[in-house]
């Protein structure tokens, strides 16, 4: 049986670590993106609404807003604390709540999902802005 030497397995670890600082960036820089996606069922007559996710750092964890839009002007807006995790994939998880957001890098879109107790759960998805498009 061949012995790997020492050279090889330092080679291994540092393609590890720069894959993790790699994720990590690419993580980092989708959380400062703003994702929006239409407002179903409140609409009017030649009106444009929608609604908008904004992530901003908050200590160690992460401040996730869903802001309301009527032809530009905020309506209302709901937040919630998060943490933020890398693996299995990019990752918000409500501090003691109901949401759980996605990011996904090769579409640009990031998943919410709204699981509230005795109901089912609701997964919406909303686009990075396209003045922001990567």
């Amino acid at each position: 049986m061949k012995k790997i030497s020492l050279l090889k397995k330092l080679n291994w670890l540092a393609s590890i670590v720069g894959q993790y600082y790699n994720d990590r960036s690419e993580g980092l820089g989708l959380l400062k993106l703003e994702y929006t996606k239409p407002w179903p069922g409140d609409t009017v007559p030649n009106g444009h609404t929608s609604i908008v996710i904004k992530i901003t750092p908050d200590g160690s964890l992460y401040k996730v807003s869903q802001q309301y839009f009527l032809k530009g002007e905020l309506q209302r807006e709901n937040s919630w604390l998060a943490s933020f995790s890398l693996y299995p994939n990019f990752s918000l998880t409500e501090i003691g709540g109901f949401h759980y957001c996605i990011l996904d890098p090769l579409k640009n879109a990031l998943y919410l999902e709204e699981d509230m107790p005795g109901c089912l759960s609701v997964v919406s998805v909303y686009h990075i802005k396209t003045e922001q498009v990567r």
